[in-house]
């Protein structure tokens, strides 16, 4: 269990070397270059433990997520829906977090239909932010955002960072100039590898950690409705505030009932059991390049 919980944060460590390295040489990393590494090395590190399936004729959508992360233990399972965004070196922004498709058959905010896909599949929607900043540049933010957050060891665990939709949601409608720089985005992020390195509110237990339950406790700490609010989003909108109102709680009314599976989605024990399957045997509406396992003993 802690090997994966330190392999995870190798690869976020390593994130951060490389867009700093990418920096300081004026180069741009693309983000499903660091998918595809992470999950190679994830797979490589951990054979017992990960299984990793790629569907080569899935290019990235205008509506999907990039993969879809299965985590199990004990005979428990979670899904989850992740779409990654990498920051541009140039302007510390995440510059297609906010993207919007205007195709006939996926219009609409990428955010938003993350959203929708992953509840109505039981999945939990996340995004993944591979990140670096510089220390100087940041580092009273740093300070002033995370005070109520649980200590990082080593900042460079935010190469990989999580952060929920509904932050994206609400962020949409904050002045473009900010609401996809990494200083605006600080409050809401934590470093990946706490999905899988037991929690202290449950090492602090004398019972063993299910690290499904625990995956399932991280995720909705990034969901946490009051971090969001304090954004004070309503005096930024200028639409039907009802109508956003509905939207939002009906989303998060679907986030609170999610929960683990017993038993996973068929497509899923065939990857487990090493079967073969095609693209057609998996949900359209998931329509991702990786599908990644990650099994607990």
């Amino acid at each position: 269990m802690l090997d994966l919980c330190q392999t995870f944060r190798h690869l976020a460590t390593n994130t951060w070397d490389k867009l700093s390295q990418a920096k300081s040489t004026r180069m741009q990393i693309r983000e499903q270059t660091f998918t595809d590494d992470n999950l190679l090395q994830l797979a490589v590190r951990h054979p017992n433990n990960v299984f990793v399936r790629t569907f080569t004729n899935r290019e990235e959508s205008q509506n999907g997520a990039d993969w879809e992360l299965w985590i199990t233990h004990n005979n428990l399972w979670m899904g989850f829906r992740i779409q990654d965004k990498v920051i541009n070196l140039r302007t510390d922004k995440y510059e297609c977090l906010h993207y919007e498709s205007k195709s006939k058959n996926h219009k609409g905010y990428q955010c938003d239909t993350l959203i929708k896909q992953a509840l109505n599949s039981n999945l939990i929607p996340l995004y993944c932010l591979y990140t670096y900043w510089k220390w100087e540049d940041y580092q009273d933010a740093y300070f002033n955002y995370f005070y109520y957050r649980y200590p990082v060891r080593d900042i460079a665990n935010y190469g990989c960072s999580l952060l929920s939709p509904f932050t994206v949601f609400f962020l949409q409608y904050m002045p473009e100039k900010i609401n996809n720089h990494i200083k605006t985005l600080m409050p809401f992020i934590l470093p990946w590898n706490e999905l899988f390195c037991p929690h202290v509110a449950f090492k602090e237990q004398l019972i063993q950690v299910n690290m499904v339950e625990n995956s399932i406790f991280i995720a909705k700490i990034l969901f946490d409705k009051n971090h969001m609010i304090k954004l004070d989003i309503l005096k930024n909108i200028n639409e039907d505030k009802e109508s956003f109102n509905k939207t939002f709680n009906t989303y998060f009314e679907k986030l609170i009932n999610t929960t683990y599976y017993r038993d996973p989605p068929r497509y899923i024990q065939d990857i487990l059991n090493g079967r073969d399957i095609n693209d057609d045997d998996t949900n359209d509406e998931r329509d991702v390049r990786h599908i990644a396992i990650v099994k607990y003993d």
